[in-house]
């Protein structure tokens, strides 16, 4: 299940970053990918 969950948003981050330049708000993008890395990571260690 946490196995799934880092592959969808590891997938949701290569999206919004192949989108980020139809995106008016690049702060926003940034912190995005920025949260994303950090739940990745938090899912990571709790595996």
């Amino acid at each position: 299940m946490m196995e799934n969950i880092i592959k969808q948003a590891e997938y949701l981050k290569m999206l919004i970053r192949n989108e980020s330049k139809n995106i008016d708000n690049p702060v926003l993008t940034s912190s995005v990918i920025i949260e994303l890395d950090n739940l990745i990571e938090y899912l990571q260690d709790e595996e």
